[in-house]
């Protein structure tokens, strides 16, 4: 059995020349890993610009299969290579993404040492160029110390990067990505596995994440959708998290108010900020948004696009 089978779910991956460039050095940080015991599965989700003739050219290696698929979505095309892959482990890289040479031998290290069944990472941002911005964490996310205090700080942020994790096959065997969610499906995963799995840290930087207008987490009207929804079902899963129910909604809506702002959608900034507060009136940065938002749409969206934090969702913190 191959250790490791890493999944790289693809659509419309080279329709530009910088997009083909980015995909391409995803596919080659995951064949040039110190750890060469794995496969690769590219998964052409559907696409219409050629991306199935660009993956096909990484066949002559042998540990690299490609699969072409109807749209499923990225959820969809992450369930494909749980079903496809053969595995003793899976991760999880995206079509712009980057790892560092050592990280799966890194992390199959630790998770043989410690027992863990998910093991995630720290992770350096990166711009359209490549050049490091600025890295994900400085101090180390919550542990699995209590589990339910662990599973209300995972519900209130999502502190697990899916590109940084290496998860056992037994661990998530039983489970599948959400398809009705096409953005934040890893967030909802990870709080179905947190009462059942052994959940551990490396505080090590192994992955570079790319940051660019064409994220997938830009798409900020689905993401508020899928923020709410993601709420409803980890309360019905676990109805101790209902008294953290409305700060969560607070935090949706705040996002959605400053997303909103941002692409200079004042009015509606507003009203979902004045929904943030109504439904969480400790979280500051509600009320300073609002304010922006006052200074109206060109000096609102500066101001929050210089302050605000680059990565998608709020920290955990």
């Amino acid at each position: 059995m191959t250790r490791v089978s890493v999944s790289i779910p693809c659509y419309n991956a080279v329709s530009t020349t910088r997009k083909e460039r980015w995909l391409r050095e995803s596919i080659e940080s995951v064949l040039n890993q110190t750890l060469t015991d794995l496969e690769l599965l590219l998964i052409d989700d559907g696409s219409t610009d050629g991306t199935i003739e660009v993956l096909k050219e990484y066949t002559d290696d042998d540990r690299v299969t490609c699969i072409r698929q109807e749209n499923r979505g990225y959820a969809g095309a992450r369930n494909t290579g749980l079903e496809e892959g053969s595995g003793e482990y899976f991760a999880f890289i995206g079509q712009d993404d980057r790892w560092l040479p050592e990280k799966l031998e890194r992390q199959l290290a630790i998770i043989e040492k410690m027992g863990a069944d998910i093991l995630h990472s720290n992770v350096y941002h990166i711009d359209e160029q490549g050049n490091r911005t600025g890295i994900r964490r400085s101090e180390r996310p919550p542990e699995q110390t209590n589990n339910e205090r662990f599973i209300r700080e995972l519900f209130l942020g999502n502190f697990i990067c899916i590109q940084s994790v290496t998860v056992r096959r037994e661990a998530i065997a039983g489970h599948r990505f959400d398809e009705n969610l096409h953005i934040n499906c890893d967030h909802d995963i990870w709080l179905r596995l947190a009462d059942e799995c052994d959940i551990q840290y490396l505080d090590e930087l192994l992955l570079e994440k790319r940051y660019h207008g064409d994220n997938t987490s830009g798409n900020y009207e689905r993401m508020f959708e899928e923020r709410k929804y993601i709420a409803e079902k980890a309360v019905e899963l676990y109805p101790f998290l209902a008294s953290l129910q409305d700060r969560k909604l607070g935090d949706a809506y705040y996002m959605y108010g400053k997303d909103s702002l941002e692409h200079g959608e004042v009015w509606r900034a507003q009203r979902s900020l004045l929904k943030a507060i109504r439904y969480d009136p400790s979280n500051a940065e509600s009320y300073a948004t609002l304010l922006m938002s006052l200074l109206g749409s060109r000096v609102g969206r500066k101001l929050v696009s210089r302050f605000s934090n680059p990565r998608p969702g709020r920290s955990w913190k």
